[in-house]
């Protein structure tokens, strides 16, 4: 693991995980998609591992109390989730 600060920030685990897991459902489903529909196929497709990277995206785009209590853990979630989807085919 790294330990640099890039991709501490809510706004980068937001756009970053919602954003690869769009891209996803938008090739998957054929059409544009929304990112909350691409976190629903995410938590529908994903190993259960990346669930609760996904939820906490989500939650940092319409609100609620944080599922991580360490921004580097979340960090480290989030990382490994986009390395996991780049590797889909």
């Amino acid at each position: 693991m790294t330990w640099s600060p890039e991709g501490l920030t809510a706004w980068a685990t937001s756009w970053s995980g919602l954003g690869v897991a769009r891209l996803r459902h938008t090739l998957a489903a054929g059409r544009v998609t929304s990112k909350t529909e691409a976190a629903d196929y995410a938590t529908a497709t994903y190993d259960p591992r990346w669930h609760r990277i996904v939820r906490e995206a989500l939650r940092i785009r319409v609100g609620g109390p944080s599922l991580y209590a360490n921004p580097w853990r979340r960090r480290a979630d989030m990382l490994g989730f986009l390395r996991q989807t780049s590797s889909y085919t």
